[in-house]
């Protein structure tokens, strides 16, 4: 009987070490998100205060051609992403529409 217990034992030992290795990892990524997050809003905020003091300040970012802002998201891993805004002109060349195959 004390062998089914102490096998028992050691198999929720065993898990109990795996989900106390996950937590610390999730735990490090948590803080990293949070401390992302801190500073997002604090560059949102800024620049709405900026923006309060400075209305013409929004024609950002000064471009040649069409300077309509497209968002592009950019993944960086299947949790993090990153907004990168684009021209209209550079979004069509980064992102041409699909082309049909040649149909001879």
């Amino acid at each position: 009987m004390f062998d089914a217990i102490e096998a028992e034992e050691a198999v929720v030992q065993e898990r109990v070490e795996e989900l106390d290795s996950r937590m610390a990892e999730l735990t490090v990524r948590l803080e990293a998100e949070r401390e992302r997050l801190s500073r997002l809003v604090i560059t949102r905020e800024t620049t709405g205060e900026l923006l309060a003091r400075n209305p013409t300040a929004h024609a950002w970012p000064p471009s040649p051609a069409s300077s309509t802002p497209v968002p592009h998201l950019a993944a960086d891993n299947d949790l993090d992403a990153c907004w990168t805004f684009h021209t209209q002109n550079e979004h069509q060349r980064l992102h041409p529409p699909p082309t049909r195959p040649d149909t001879h």
